[in-house]
């Protein structure tokens, strides 16, 4: 009896709470682009784009099939997605009724820093017991008078109470999911958190079923009908792809299509490096799960072949050196992955799996960038550096570019600065050797002095021209593999950085590159926190960047070298595609100075299918000083036109020590 009046209760304290709504002004701010409607369905075509950062009035709050009514700046009314809007003051009464848009944690206090009471499942009624939000988290009490608060953006103003009979219904034990009614999101399927999984959140973003407005960078919003810059796409519940849709559920609820971010940063603790986890936990990333399929590396035939091969006849002696089983001596030529079954027991395991990365990395072809590379503080870009650079790798190739080799040359590097104008002409050459007992030879040239200067190679732990990157990250890891002592440390799941639009593999189309080789990166820029003004993270941050769950090898690097750089190095790699992830870096004291991440560069077959090749839409390689609070940002292109090419015919003449001096001018 006392329980029913307690329900009573509190729907008349919602009934009563709706009169009070009109009497504050509603805003609401827009973070995705979206269709402004004449009603709230998509029977009608849209009058126009809405794009962030523009703010809405919202009048009443009134809400109805998914759809908020608003009124815009420039004084339009209309109806916009209400999930594609965030309430930044929504003017309402304590005892307001609020509805989640999708399951969410109910927590003791605004933050993430305790664990969750429990899960709240989408479309739960919730009262209102502070009008404004804390850390953007709302004091609510459930039906059954639990308290507590919940995240702001999942919370959908303007609702009408449901009928005790509904009421009922929305409180009752879980029942299968109805499909999605036109207009609205297909229900999220939750299940509810055991008590021996306290720590374990509820995924708190999911694709909006608005999908998404597609506007060029010169876009701007106008009338009906969409300029060739502005596309009004069709819209469509959101469904995950058909190999999102068949992945195999993922640790604890992480699921392809949320959101990470400081509201679910509790459910990746331990899948990614403690140090990038706290980005999440700070709001300071943010990225979108995504899946990225284990069973495809994506290489051809004969790279596959040379592996099989390899299994039976290779192996590495005590200095790390790849030799043949029968022979006792270095191959000729290595291609394909040398040790394709990693034995965690093996006591060479960890420097098996480093050549693995590099055989996977050379399999990528020679390399010509022109990039460019950000030096940041926290606030922003404190310099902006041109940069050419030619990699020659000389293992790895496909026989149809594969060259002579009578220096024994494993690979060989030339960088040249060409802006700003106080670096430019500055160069670097480095020749690697495939001999373990020779030492990398190194030169430098600098415009002011007119010399080519020889380089001692234990500099190549030194910052590149005064950044926090330095000659042995290369695409990952550039150290030569003798000069350090390897240990596998462990094999785990972890989360690495992808991009969404690049998977799975074979999902976009290499192009012919300028130079003749493939072009390695499409085109597409705006891609970078510090180049969106609404971006309120790190300027480094990758925004339109994505997490996939990984299998993972944790590699330990101690250098032989007393004068090296650092004392110690953690390098996790892919434990399919033998991709580089993320490098820790710790002083010889033991302390965590910088983490070097890179994003994942997939396999992509040409057109025609005769080769694949690592292709993405964006690129990102961030070595973060944690000592010194800043980062060094690469991975674009300097401009649209230049090339940013793999498998690229070079002259090798260009890395001729004597002629260094050429690039000064």
């Amino acid at each position: 009896m006392a329980e029913t009046k307690a329900k009573t209760a509190w729907l008349v304290l919602s009934l009563v709470a709706a009169g009070a709504w009109s009497a504050g002004a509603q805003v609401a701010e827009v973070r995705r682009n979206s269709n402004l409607r004449v009603d709230p369905s998509m029977r009608q075509p849209p009058l126009r784009v809405v794009t962030p950062p523009e703010r809405v009035e919202v009048p009443g709050l009134v809400f109805r099939n998914g759809y908020y009514r608003v009124k815009t700046e420039r004084g339009e009314e209309g109806w916009l997605w209400a999930r594609n809007l965030r309430v930044v003051k929504a003017g309402v009464a304590v005892g307001a009724l609020v509805e989640l848009s999708q399951a969410t944690n109910l927590r003791p206090s605004p933050g993430t820093a305790e664990a969750p009471l429990e899960v709240l499942d989408q479309g739960t009624q919730l009262q209102l017991l502070e009008a404004e939000a804390k850390n953007g988290y709302y004091r609510v009490r459930t039906q059954d008078g639990s308290e507590g608060w919940v995240w702001g953006q999942n919370l959908v103003f303007g609702v009408k109470p449901r009928t005790e009979r509904v009421q009922a219904e929305a409180f009752a034990p879980p029942v299968p999911q109805p499909e999605a009614t036109a207009g609205e999101a297909p229900p999220v399927e939750v299940a509810k958190v055991p008590p021996a999984t306290e720590k374990v959140l509820a995924p708190v973003e999911t694709p909006a079923a608005e999908p998404e407005i597609r506007v060029s960078p010169t876009a701007t919003a106008s009338p009906l009908p969409p300029t060739p810059t502005q596309e009004l796409v069709k819209e469509e519940p959101a469904v995950l792809p058909p190999h999102q849709v068949a992945a195999p559920p993922t640790r604890d609820r992480l699921k392809p299509g949320m959101i990470l971010d400081a509201s679910t940063a509790e459910l990746a603790k331990g899948l990614l490096p403690p140090e990038i986890w706290q980005h999440y936990a700070r709001g300071e990333y943010v990225s979108k799960i995504v899946h990225y399929p284990v069973g495809n590396p994506n290489w051809e035939k004969a790279f596959v072949e040379a592996t099989k091969q390899n299994a039976s006849r290779l192996t590495v002696d005590e200095r790390g050196t790849v030799i043949d089983q029968e022979t006792g001596k270095q191959p000729d030529y290595l291609y394909g992955l040398p040790f394709p079954h990693i034995d965690p027991a093996d006591p060479q395991a960890g420097v098996k799996v480093v050549w693995n990365y590099y055989l996977a990395t050379w399999y990528g072809g020679n390399a010509h960038l022109r990039t460019r590379m950000f030096m940041m503080n926290s606030k922003g870009v404190e310099r902006d550096i041109g940069a050419e650079a030619w990699f020659m790798f000389y293992d790895g190739q496909a026989p149809k570019y594969r060259h002579p080799n009578p220096m024994n040359f494993q690979n060989q590097f030339l960088g040249v600065a060409l802006s700003p104008l106080d670096m430019q002409g500055t160069a670097t050459l480095f020749w690697r050797y495939r001999d373990p007992d020779v030492r990398d030879s190194q030169w430098a040239f600098v415009p002011a002095l007119r010399r080519v200067r020889a380089v001692s190679p234990a500099n190549r732990s030194d910052g590149y021209l005064g950044s926090d990157f330095c000659s042995d990250d290369g695409h990952f890891f550039d150290g030569k593999i003798q000069e350090f002592q390897w240990r596998l440390l462990e094999k785990r799941e972890a989360l690495r950085a992808v991009d969404p639009e690049s998977l799975p593999p074979n999902s976009i189309k290499p192009r012919p590159g300028k130079g003749g080789g493939w072009d390695q990166l499409l085109d597409r820029s705006g891609y970078y926190g510090f180049e969106n003004p609404n971006w309120k993270g790190v300027p480094w941050a990758l925004p339109q960047g994505g997490l996939a769950l990984r299998p993972m090898y944790l590699v330990e690097a101690v250098p032989r070298d007393k004068y090296y750089l650092y004392g110690r190095l953690v390098l996790w790699i892919d434990a399919e595609t033998y991709a580089g992830a993320y490098n820790q870096k710790f002083n010889w004291k033991g302390e965590h100075i910088l983490t070097y991440a890179v994003l994942a560069f997939p396999n992509h077959a040409t057109p025609d299918g005769q080769e694949t090749v690592p292709v993405s839409t964006q690129g990102w390689a961030v070595a973060e000083n944690f000592k010194m609070k800043r980062a060094s940002l690469g991975g674009t292109r300097l401009d649209a036109k230049s090339p940013y090419e793999r498998r690229v015919p070079i002259d090798p003449s260009i890395f001729d020590a004597g002629a260094l001096v050429r690039f000064g001018k």
